[in-house]
């Protein structure tokens, strides 16, 4: 086993916790009269992220590789299980009201989108040798002005906005930019 690979190990346990709050928490957050589209739209985004975080992981797979830099790499996998526990409470049988509950954590889960965003940005630069000026900084970039709209926003229009967009982004870069496993590496 190489050192990559035992590191990988490390990030996909912490994704794996993530997905498995998620997918825990989806037969709650479908319920009929208990729903909000806006809610469901995020979880699902989410799912496409870790995917795609998880894939990119493999940018890393020539890195000299230092406990410091171990950290650094983990940190978008922490802030994902963050937003994964943020979106999906542990009682999620609870939630008599999935809209209610979004707006009620929308601050602590819009902040974690900063947070990565500027982990990613800060990754891509410090980790990856990225320069400044380069497409793959399109993701980090849109997570920071998303987050600073939801985390500014109370407004229904404003979060459905903020869901539409968010689907087509996804889906824009995880098939152009990431189209191939560690292409910000590239």
């Amino acid at each position: 086993m190489t050192l990559f690979e035992y590191l990988a190990a490390a990030t996909t346990l912490i994704y794996s916790f993530a997905v498995a709050r998620l997918t825990a928490g989806l037969p709650y957050s479908i319920v009929k009269g208990r729903r909000y589209w806006v809610h469901l739209v995020m979880i699902g985004g989410l799912f496409f992220s870790i995917a795609l975080l998880f894939w990119n992981f493999w940018s890393h797979h020539d890195d000299d590789w230092t406990f410091p830099r171990f950290l650094l790499s983990l940190a978008p996998a922490i802030i994902t299980q963050f937003s994964a526990a943020t979106l999906i409470p542990s009682s999620s049988d609870a939630v008599e009201s999935w809209e209610e509950f979004y707006y009620s954590i929308r601050k602590r889960y819009f902040s974690a989108w900063i947070g990565l965003g500027l982990v990613l940005a800060f990754n891509a630069t410090v980790l990856l040798d990225i320069p400044l000026i380069h497409p793959t900084w399109g993701p980090p970039l849109l997570l920071i002005a998303w987050g600073a709209v939801g985390l500014s926003s109370s407004n229904p229009r404003v979060h459905a906005g903020l869901a539409v967009s968010v689907v087509s982004a996804a889906l824009l870069f995880g098939f152009l930019v990431f189209a191939a496993p560690g292409s910000l590496a590239n």
